[in-house]
């Protein structure tokens, strides 16, 4: 193949009138170009867009450690949290010790989002030595995502060799997350099987329910319809509301309260899958309507496109204000995922979602399709 070709037809990328795809080329430039791309990266630092300042945290994965490090340490203080988590993933691919310094200095960062990009940045070279920042960051993380969190900081320790890992584990077994205490103690029996592993009392649900209060309620949200406003157009779902009762009261609350209004579309998987409603807009955050997290409500519906469904973590019971859309069948999610919606009309608005398109509001309608 012919080098030269490709870097002036990657190039053209830089003239393109959408922010995603400029942003999206600077990767396969780095990649292609190595350090003499360099420069270029550099006076995209500051851009005022925040989807090229993410692609600048991408592309610097493929430059030299000594020049991407201290760019991509400046890049995870970046206002934008999608474009510091970027930067974070980017700098496991990056390891030094200035690198580990400072994903150490994470773990204790007041963001949470933040903390889990660090712990799985670590984790790519972890040693013995973080142990204790794992132990601090596992100790003191409250709020949003912060069983996540617990359940990967005790997933990290348990491939470390180093002393004060069996009692790690057997604190976690007490954790107040349900998954975060079956993770430590399926960890412990694998890693030490000599052990006794310390049994929790409080079982964990696999099976949401709506309170009885609730369920007139809902007898008269049988399958309502939304309109999704987006900056490419509207989209109009069914909700399956007798099929997954609480994540569309989940998805309603939330709408009625506007925490959708503004949140944008941080991923977007060509021919698989759109994903936003993340009021972080970095995929770490968005609780339900109550503020934690909904058990799953797996069901026999398959996903086809236009499926709209809950993004979760490992644990199944994680779901919260965030939404994706598949755009073709996607087999590998039936039953694995909660399906709780399904497109009607507006798939062109669908197949146009690029990353950071905005969505402008959600509404209930009425019989005659009226907001």
């Amino acid at each position: 193949w012919d080098r030269d070709a490709a870097a002036k037809l990657l190039e053209r990328s830089s003239g393109d009138s959408s922010a995603s795809v400029r942003a999206f080329a600077l990767a396969p430039r780095a990649k292609l170009l190595g350090d003499e791309f360099a420069p270029t990266l550099a006076g995209h630092m500051d851009d005022e867009d925040p989807l090229v300042r993410a692609g600048v945290a991408a592309a610097l994965a493929h430059i030299s450690a000594p020049i991407a490090v201290p760019q991509l340490v400046k890049l995870t203080a970046d206002p934008n949290l999608r474009v510091a988590g970027i930067a974070i993933e980017s700098l496991a691919k990056r390891p030094t010790s200035a690198t580990r310094d400072h994903l150490r200095t994470l773990l204790a960062s007041p963001d949470n989002g933040l903390r889990l990009g660090a712990l799985l940045a670590l984790r790519e070279s972890q040693v013995p030595e973080d142990l204790p920042f794992l132990e601090a960051c596992y100790a003191s993380s409250r709020g949003d995502i912060a069983p996540e969190i617990a359940y990967s900081a005790v997933e990290s320790a348990a491939k470390l060799e180093a002393t004060g890992v069996l009692e790690f584990l057997k604190r976690a077994c007490s954790n107040p997350s349900p998954y975060a205490r079956k993770r430590a103690r399926e960890l412990l029996a694998e890693r030490f099987p000599s052990e006794a592993v310390p049994q929790s009392s409080a079982p964990i649900a696999r099976v949401a329910s709506v309170p009885s209060s609730d369920r007139d309620a809902f007898e008269l949200l049988r399958n309502p319809r939304v309109e999704i406003k987006t900056s490419r157009g509207s989209m109009v779902f069914e909700l399956f509301a007798d099929e997954t009762p609480v994540h569309v009261r989940s998805f309603l609350e939330l709408a009625r309260a506007h925490r959708y209004d503004g949140t944008v579309f941080h991923r977007v998987v060509p021919d698989f899958v759109i994903q936003g409603g993340d009021p972080r807009g970095d995929g770490n955050g968005g609780a339900s309507w109550r503020g934690d997290s909904l058990r799953a409500e797996f069901t026999p519906r398959k996903f086809v496109r236009g499926s709209l469904g809950m993004p979760r973590n490992d644990d199944p019971d994680s779901g919260g204000s965030q939404i994706f859309v598949t755009h073709r069948e996607t087999p590998h999610l039936d039953g694995r995922y909660t399906l709780f919606g399904e497109l009607r009309s507006g798939f062109e608005v669908l197949d146009a979602i690029e990353v950071g398109d905005v969505i402008e509001g959600v509404w209930v309608l009425g019989p005659a399709g009226t907001r």
